[in-house]
């Protein structure tokens, strides 16, 4: 396992102000339970237990999910739709898929 990071957007320093407060820069450690999900194609819709989390490609770092068995689907126009259950420890786990063309 990685560490994933999701990382803000920073401005060169000609661009910063000295009182202003630099952007947050938030880590999940991959010792927290989660998942992190990879797709091809990239911008396939992500679904967990019934609940949508939009495009696969849209998501930064992993989801925080409680250690337990989960319903994973991923979905896309002109392509097979993909579930499985995914089981979630106490650290991060990556999910990789490759889906199939109809």
């Amino acid at each position: 396992m990685g560490l994933f990071a999701a990382c803000a957007h920073t401005a060169p320093a000609s661009e910063t102000k000295a009182d202003e407060p630099k952007p947050e820069t938030k880590v999940i450690v991959a010792d927290e339970p989660g998942l992190k999900v990879l797709s091809e194609p990239d911008d396939a819709e992500l679904t967990v237990d019934g609940q949508s989390y939009g495009k696969v490609s849209a998501l930064t770092g992993a989801l925080q999910l409680k250690p337990g068995i989960y319903q994973v689907s991923l979905k896309r126009g002109g392509y097979q739709t993909w579930r499985a259950e995914v089981a979630v420890g106490d650290k991060t786990e990556q999910l990789r898929v490759v889906m199939v063309k109809q």
